[in-house]
């Protein structure tokens, strides 16, 4: 083999002997979550009656995220909540929801191509954005660590909601909103 002008390593069991190390800080860092999502996390007011009045009108749903999938499993189920969904995909792409990748996966695992037949409800501008940009029907929610981005998920979103409540009282109301 002849070198190249340009060399690329990884660091973690190339040029460290790391690997077995994230093994045991991997095991820590998903029992601290597991335990933080049953302990300390709390369901959003209003989210039990959307899931059911969605589920009520037959919608599918699934959860896409980019937690790990066995620890959205683990918080949603610890909250009673995964009973509602089909499936859980995480983020496999190291760029996050930067691409819509996690979103078209989960469209996919419904058998579905077109993304023009699912709504993404995120709390996140960069993953409205995306799922937006992707031909998906977008659902901006407030959440209060993301306060300082609301003007701009306002702007970005099909829709916005500072409250579950507030989204199904619209949804009953008037049908789903208009696409911008």
């Amino acid at each position: 083999m002849e070198l190249t002008p340009y060399a690329i390593f990884d660091m973690d069991g190339t040029l460290l002997c790391s690997t077995g190390m994230w093994d045991h800080v991997t095991d820590r860092i998903r029992a601290e979550a597991r335990y933080g999502y049953a302990q300390e996390a709390t369901v959003k007011p209003g989210v039990e009656q959307v899931l059911a009045a969605m589920h009520a009108r037959g919608v599918r749903m699934c959860v896409a995220s980019g937690t790990e999938t066995p620890l959205i499993e683990a918080a949603l189920t610890s909250h009673g909540l995964m009973r509602w969904f089909e499936f859980a995909v995480d983020c496999k792409n190291p760029d996050g929801k930067k691409k819509p990748d996690v979103y078209l996966d989960a469209l996919h695992r419904f058998g579905v191509q077109n993304p023009v037949q699912a709504t993404v409800f995120e709390d996140s501008p960069v993953g409205i954005a995306t799922a937006r940009a992707a031909g998906f029907a977008t659902v901006g929610i407030y959440d209060e660590p993301m306060a300082e981005f609301w003007p701009q998920i306002t702007q970005t979103a099909d829709f916005a909601s500072r409250t579950w409540q507030d989204w199904l009282q619209n949804v009953q109301q008037t049908g789903p909103a208009p696409r911008k």
